[in-house]
């Protein structure tokens, strides 16, 4: 389908665009910490740094394995958080405006709103663990919602609050 293919290549260049942006942010305020974190995250083995960043193993696992795995570069790490963080969020605004019977150029429309909204990417900087969690938990009450009622969306709901515990809420 056209307008499938059309929307995820809008997609994948939004998150990374956004993605680019955020890691070219000079790292300050919360991002200080985030880095720290994520360095910290050589000095121990996977268990001991899950014992000492127990409330949010979820992002820790992603934060420990990213670094001992992939790269010790902060900045990819937080485009990769970026990236992803928007890639549920777009989606699920996607999915919401879908099921509420608007059609695809409003629909998309509502995709551009939420890619370029200032409170939104200001958040997507500076908290991104709550940005991650609450992204994938809005990503998973659209499926839930509007596209299959199983199981896994509800799951998924539940591991939002382990990537930060204030999905809870």
């Amino acid at each position: 389908n056209n307008s499938q293919r059309a929307f995820d290549v809008l997609l994948i260049l939004t998150c990374s665009i956004l993605g680019l942006i955020n890691s070219g942010k000079v790292i300050e305020s919360d991002l200080i910490l985030y880095s720290q974190q994520f360095e910290f995250s050589s000095q121990l083995t996977y268990f001991e740094y899950l014992i000492l960043n127990f409330k949010d193993p979820i992002y820790y696992s992603l934060n420990y394995f990213f670094y001992n795995l992939i790269s010790t570069d902060f900045k990819l790490f937080l485009f990769f958080i970026t990236f992803i963080s928007y890639y549920f969020l777009i989606k699920a605004s996607f999915n919401f405006a879908r099921a509420v019977g608007l059609n695809y150029r409003f629909s998309i429309f509502v995709v551009i709103l939420t890619a370029l909204f200032p409170q939104i990417f200001s958040f997507s900087g500076h908290l991104l663990r709550q940005f991650l969690a609450v992204s994938f938990g809005y990503y998973c009450l659209s499926i839930f919602y509007f596209k299959q009622k199983s199981r896994w969306p509800v799951f998924g709901l539940i591991l939002s609050c382990f990537i930060h515990s204030s999905n809870l809420l």
